[in-house]
């Protein structure tokens, strides 16, 4: 019988999340603006902004470790790495 060439579904894999750089370029762009701006409301609501993607930020690179452990401790107990 033939080997399958699709590979097996892995149960229990963590989820790796999209990439982050834009919304560390938003952040970014949200400080250049708040810095310029003399409007305290907008600033506030524009830190209150630039915090919650740094929230956002900050989960998706948690995600990022633990979906890097995972995948290290599976092929190093297959003797992969």
């Amino acid at each position: 019988m033939a080997r399958s060439t699709t590979p097996r579904v892995i149960k229990n894999k963590p989820v790796v999340p999209e990439d982050t750089c834009q919304y560390i370029d938003m952040v970014q762009e949200l400080i250049d603006k708040i810095a310029d701006q003399e409007n305290a409301l907008w600033r506030s609501e524009q830190a209150t902004l630039a915090k919650a993607l740094l929230e956002y930020i900050r989960e998706s690179n948690q995600k990022l470790r633990v979906s890097g452990k995972f995948w290290y401790e599976r092929c190093k107990n297959k003797g992969d790495v």
